[in-house]
């Protein structure tokens, strides 16, 4: 998924139908996770990302007792759809925004709701903690009443506010 969006994003520069300097990377759940890993392999290419309710590490997918995915969905379908966790440990790692935190350093805007089952908010907390210590550039809101999506109106709005100025401040005309 990220090879795809670094090619989408190098194909819109080529085209000219978007500037190099002012693209940005945003989604939530796996694709949260895609815009995470984006920042870390391609930081020349995204300027900033925005990623809510994001998978943060394929491996903590396995081993977080507390979600709704199934235990026949972590036994069976994530070693299909991601990696087997022992056998493609290493290969995992590698594609691990938390075990390669330490290459984020674009601005990034991390959101979560305290209630999530599809993401554990374990997910948000451990990469927000990481992430604290090197990259200045980082935001993080944790909502404490949400779960996957928004459920309250507020809650949206404040996220999207948030998510324009950040935006407008990262990616501002140079």
């Amino acid at each position: 998924m990220h090879t795809d969006l670094a090619d989408g994003a190098c194909w819109a520069i080529e085209q000219k139908v978007a500037d190099p300097a002012r693209i940005a990377l945003l989604d939530a759940c796996y694709r949260g996770y895609g815009t995470l890993l984006g920042l870390v392999q391609e930081p020349g290419l995204f300027r900033a990302g925005v990623a809510w309710a994001a998978v943060t590490d394929s491996q903590m997918m396995y081993g977080v007792g507390w979600s709704d995915i199934l235990g026949e969905t972590k036994r069976y379908g994530l070693p299909r759809q991601l990696g087997d966790p022992v056998a493609d440990a290493e290969m995992l790692k590698q594609h691990s925004p938390l075990q390669q935190a330490a290459r984020l350093r674009n601005p990034l805007l991390l959101a979560h709701g305290g209630w999530d089952a599809r993401v554990p908010v374990v997910h948000f907390e451990i990469l927000r903690d990481v992430l604290k210590a090197h990259n200045p550039h980082l935001q993080s809101l944790l909502y404490p009443e949400e779960a996957h999506g928004w459920m309250h109106t507020d809650s949206a709005v404040d996220f999207w506010t948030r998510v324009e100025r950040f935006l407008a401040q990262h990616l501002a005309a140079t």
